[in-house]
């Protein structure tokens, strides 16, 4: 009677585990498959061209506020 318990829990604990190593292959997964279609939203929702997402677009932006001031700011146009 005590092999067929200890077998009983060996299984149990073996299914236990499995489920458990299942579980976090999935949340892993999913975490992975997350993180790479953020990354990559801007690229499917606008397309290969990169806009407000590039850093040196943006730094451009600021310097030339900083030197032309608001108004001309507002008019200028990044070829």
């Amino acid at each position: 009677d005590d092999d067929n318990n200890n077998n009983n829990n060996n299984m149990w604990n073996g299914l236990v585990s499995g489920v458990y190593l299942v579980m976090i292959f999935n949340i892993g997964y999913m975490a992975l498959k997350t993180a790479y279609e953020i990354r990559l939203h801007a690229i499917t929702e606008y397309g290969r061209v990169i806009h407000e997402f590039d850093p040196y677009f943006n730094y451009r932006a600021t310097e030339y506020l900083y030197e032309h001031g608001w108004s001309k700011f507002a008019t200028w146009f990044d070829y």
